[in-house]
């Protein structure tokens, strides 16, 4: 599909009309955007109760309207880095306490732990630096009482 898109002078992409799931790839990020995705984005972005609080406006008419058109319209780059912008609002937005201290607190704390045993001799703490190690010590500091540190 991403074959049959051609860029005139300008930049922009033409996308043929087709009603299969029309893929846009934004220059030099590789960042797949589809109609489907954006539908499917805007929905749980409803349902998560974020739609209003986390866009104005003039964005939540943006990607309403992308979804409409992406299908038939001529998509510039711009339109491609303001929808990416979008999207990474609402993605943020859509995310529980969990995910947001995995991200701020456990990433980190995993891989203070890892270099530390590692310092103490223990060669496979070098393995620990997955994701499910940074999930454990997550839900371990989200389920220790208050005054007792890790």
């Amino acid at each position: 599909m991403i074959n049959d898109m051609v860029t005139d002078k300008k930049g922009c992409l033409n996308i043929p009309n087709d009603k299969t799931e029309l893929t846009l790839r934004v220059k030099h990020n590789h960042l797949m955007l589809r109609a489907s995705y954006l539908a499917e984005l805007r929905k749980r972005a409803i349902r998560g109760r974020v739609w209003f609080k986390s866009l104005d406006g003039l964005e939540r008419g943006i990607l309403s309207l992308s979804v409409k058109v992406l299908d038939v319209a001529v998509v510039h780059s711009c339109l491609g880095k303001v929808l990416t912008s979008i999207v990474a609002k609402i993605e943020d937005a859509l995310k529980s306490v969990f995910e947001r201290r995995l991200e701020g607190y456990g990433l980190r704390r995993a891989g203070e732990i890892a270099e530390l045993a590692v310092k103490l001799g223990c060669a496979g703490a070098r393995g620990w630096l997955d994701d499910s190690f940074a999930r454990y010590v997550t839900f371990m500091s989200l389920n220790m009482p208050i005054g007792w540190s890790f």
